[in-house]
Order: C-alpha cells, then structure tokens, then sequence
C-alpha cells in the first residue's frame, strides 16, 4: 500500500514540477515538429551530460574523503535533479548521500560549495579568455571578471583558516550552537580536502566537460529549429557567455538572467527575437521537463526506502508535537481547543455509537 501511495505521491510531485517550471503546451508543439532522429539526438545528449555531471558529484564526495562508491555517488546526484531547478533543490544529492553509509547530510554539503566556486572560476575564465582573443568591448569583460572574482573570493574563504576561526568562535559563545562545533571542524576539513589543486583541477575539467555537451544540446535544438541554424563554435560561446552571466548576477536557477541572455545573443547571430525568444523557453522548459522527470524516475527507482521513511506521518507528527509542547504556552494555548473537540465532537458520537442497537443473530443462524 505504502508503495503504491509513493507512486501517486512521485507522480504527482513530477506533475506540479512540470507544469510549474515547463511551457507544457510550447514542448508538445515542439516534439511534434520535431524529427524523431533529432529527439533521440537530444535525449541522449542529455542523458551524457547528466551521467558525466554524476561523475563529477561522485569525484567531489570522494576526494572529501566519504566512503562512497562512484555508482551510489552518481545516483544521488541522477535522483537529485528531480528538484534542481527549484531554489534550493540541490540539497536533495546530499540528503541522498545519508542512504549510503554517510552520516551527516553536512558531510557531503561541501562538495556542492566546492563544485559553485569551481564552476564560477572556470567558465568566466573561459569567456574572458575568449573576448581577450575576438577583441571585444571592453564593457563585456564586466561580467566575467565579476564571476571570477566572486569564486576567488569564496575560494579564499575555504582555504582560510582565518575565516573559520572565526566561525567557530561565533559557533563558541552560545550553548545552543556549541554542540555544532564538531561538525564545523568536521566540514573545515572536507572542505579543505576539496580546496588541493588536483581536485580543482579534475573539477575543472569536468566543468568543461559538462558545458561542451550542454552547448551541444543547444546546437542540436536551435539546429532542428531554425532554417538558419547556429554553428557549435557559436553554441558553445552562447551557452558559455549566458552561464557566466547567471553566475555574475547570483539569482537563485539563473531564472531570467541566462534566458535573456541567450535570447539577446541568438538575436546577434541573426536569429529574429520572436523565434530567439521562442528557443530559450523550449531550452528552458526541456530543460527543466527532462531533469525533474529523469530524476524522478531515478529517485523511485533507487531510493524507495527514503520515500516510505517520509511517508511516516504517524513517527513525524508525533515527535513535532513532543517538540512543540517544549514551547512555552503551546499547552495553554491548545488545551481549550482539545477540550472543545471532545466535547463537542468525540463525546456525541461515542454516545452515538453506544445507544445505536445491535441486533442479536437468530438461533437459526
């Protein structure tokens, strides 16, 4: 039975994902015009970069010295991008990471710090590179240089004993956050492991890896698209300079910030705004259609025993209200209500049930 409502519930959860983050009606137009050779182009496209981004989420949980195998840690980064586009949603791979034998989901949190600082280092690094060689404006150099200096910033933080000095000092002054101490101390030291130059370097490559197929996503897209169609020089170039651009102005998923960007350079390039505008939504919304539903399926697959744990209503409720009761006046506060439901309530159909006659079987029964 419990099985069966986590279907209903999964299934669900894709539902309202999907219809909230994708253009439903705008995606079946587009698989309708599609070719099937180009769909299946696209999905395995897809599929590559998901398996080579769960490698990379693997490589971090590894070299942060977790005892984790490279398929259990690819898993949970597959399972966990049934949520990534909503903010906030990448916590679900750590969370995932206790299934496996970690103890603490703050265990496995420094790889997603890590692999940001990564990412805001290597693609602005990229794209200034790129300008510097095509000449560009000077003005365009803004943004990579805003996202390079924001990963070096945060690199410099981890890599500072300074900086958490200063946080268990701040965690030290009150009994309530000392008990965190040991799990300060424990993060300081994954994250200094993920702080060596190989790991950043591995990181790096996977990061390259991981935008070289995104840009080929984009290329076969506006390829099956468009009459004009774009070259892979040009998707990657676009992709990149639309990534470094949702990584300069922090907005949670990028929402906005890497649509408009695509849309204005696919404009460059001799693509009308309608259809440019058309193609960042179906980039958008594929996009966001392909990651919940992918990892949704992974998520029922291969952690089924994490859905029935949170289907425990009955254990969850019961320790909320242990905890709320600690509350100064919870009990004052909802004794009255109590008391007014089995009064008014539980008593009447007690009485009920108890003057409701019941029949006596006959002898020849």
């Amino acid at each position: 039975m419990l099985t069966r409502v986590s279907l209903i519930l999964v299934a669900f959860a894709t539902l309202v994902g999907l219809l909230v983050l994708a253009d439903i009606e705008l995606l079946v137009q587009v698989l309708d015009a599609l070719p099937a050779s180009s769909l299946a182009l696209l999905i395995g496209v897809f599929l590559a970069g998901a398996v080579l981004k769960g490698l990379r989420w693997a490589f971090y949980l590894r070299s942060a010295r977790l005892d984790i195998r490279w398929r259990d840690g690819m898993t949970t980064f597959l399972a966990g991008m049934s949520t990534s586009p909503l903010p906030g949603g990448s916590w679900l791979a750590p969370r995932l990471a206790q299934e496996h034998g970690i103890a603490r989901m703050s265990q496995a949190a420094p790889a997603l710090f890590v692999s940001f600082i990564v990412d805001a280092i290597t693609l602005p690094t990229m794209i200034l590179a790129l300008f510097i060689i095509t000449d560009q404006s000077r003005y365009s150099f803004a943004i990579p240089v805003v996202g390079i200096a924001i990963g070096l910033v945060l690199l410099a933080m981890g890599r500072s004993t300074r900086v958490w000095n200063i946080v268990a000092r701040v965690l030290d002054r009150s009994r309530f956050t000392r008990r965190w101490l040991p799990q300060e101390r424990d993060v300081q030291m994954r994250v200094q492991a993920l702080m060596s130059p190989r790991v950043l370097l591995g990181g790096a490559a996977f990061s390259l890896g991981a935008t070289i197929l995104s840009a080929a996503f984009l290329y076969g897209l506006v390829s099956a698209l468009t009459f004009r169609g774009i070259s892979p020089w040009e998707a990657l170039w676009i992709h990149s300079v639309s990534e470094t651009a949702g990584i300069a102005i922090p907005i949670p998923g990028g929402f906005g910030v890497t649509d408009s960007s695509i849309t204005g350079m696919l404009t460059q390039h001799n693509i009308g705004l309608r259809r440019a505008t058309f193609l960042a939504l179906v980039l958008r919304s594929s996009d966001a259609a392909f990651r919940v539903a992918f990892g949704t399926l992974v998520l029922f697959l291969r952690y089924e025993r994490f859905l029935l744990n949170a289907l425990d209503l009955r254990g969850r409720t019961r320790g909320a209200y242990r905890h709320a009761c600690r509350v100064p006046g919870f009990r004052m506060a909802c004794e009255p209500l109590a008391n007014a439901v089995l009064l008014h309530v539980i008593q009447p159909v007690a009485a009920l049930v108890e003057s409701t006659p019941v029949e006596e079987p006959s002898p020849s029964d």
